[in-house]
């Protein structure tokens, strides 16, 4: 009986290694303000986002619109930050960022024909993606 309980638990081990989601390894694509915030942002570090947004030399009477500007205006690989985050699974920092980003609704199309995310795929790998930052205008 014990050889069938130490056999079930070594499959069941072996499935969840088999079943766990890609890691991600995120590398600047340079050594500007902005990709490191990008970078930041995407590894969930909340403590270092907020701390880079905080010093980044904006012309802004407060820290909060830095904050809001960033949430809003930058691009980190052609998307926004908080949906890059988003999309990488980065729940702490863009709890932190949706109290920044301006509310507006705009629908360009049927939200039953948005693809899955990135991170339902099940092939066990490990990706390096490279984060690139740019201002939108």
């Amino acid at each position: 009986m014990k050889y069938f309980k130490y056999l079930f638990l070594a499959i069941l081990t072996s499935a969840t290694t088999y079943i766990s989601a890609d890691t991600y390894e995120f590398v600047a694509y340079d050594d500007s303000m902005e990709t490191k915030i990008c970078v930041a942002a995407v590894k969930d570090d909340v403590k270092r986002y907020s701390r880079l947004v905080d010093n980044f030399p904006l012309q802004t009477r407060f820290t909060s619109q830095n904050h809001v500007i960033i949430s809003n205006k930058l691009k980190c690989n052609n998307q926004n930050i908080f949906k890059f985050s988003q999309n990488f699974g980065a729940k702490n920092t863009t709890a932190f960022m949706s109290k920044y980003i301006k509310k507006s609704v705009i629908i360009k199309r049927d939200l039953t024909e948005v693809p899955e995310p990135v991170l339902n795929n099940t092939s066990n790998k490990h990706r390096v993606i490279i984060v690139k930052s740019d201002f939108a205008k």
